[in-house]
């Protein structure tokens, strides 16, 4: 998770836990995680199965990105700021627990978009031909 690699770097290196710092960390977090991620799924996960026009398919990404990208930065933003922390965990390990827990959500959500919406098969069905 490259996401959670990029957020705990700021958050090790300023000290800020929680708070818009904290989104906006883990917002720019995220766009790392989204480039990889695209090229993660066009050229391995996907490889080869999607057909469709370049241009179309980098739109239903960015909508099905963007649509993760709200649920992961308000999913971590209400467990860290409204939530509070469960079992006495410290602030750090609290902001890493929601930062996981939102990138798994969307996680699953990417997944389900990449696959049945931006990388989707496309299938094509054979007219049966009969020679006289």
């Amino acid at each position: 998770m490259l996401d959670a690699t990029v957020l705990n770097f700021f958050i090790f290196s300023t000290g800020i836990m929680t708070g818009l710092p904290q989104s906006g960390f883990k917002s720019v977090a995220f766009v790392f995680g989204v480039i990889s991620s695209y090229l993660w799924n066009k050229y391995w996960s996907f490889s080869g199965i999607s057909k469709g026009h370049k241009k179309k398919e980098i739109y239903q990404f960015l909508a099905v990105t963007l649509t993760s990208f709200i649920l992961n930065i308000s999913i971590d933003y209400v467990f860290v700021n409204m939530v509070g922390s469960f079992w006495n965990m410290s602030p750090a390990l609290w902001a890493q627990f929601s930062a996981v827990l939102a990138a798994t959500i969307a996680m699953t959500w990417n997944f389900i978009g990449y696959k049945f919406i931006v990388f989707k098969v496309e299938v094509v069905k054979a007219e049966k031909v009969i020679h006289s």
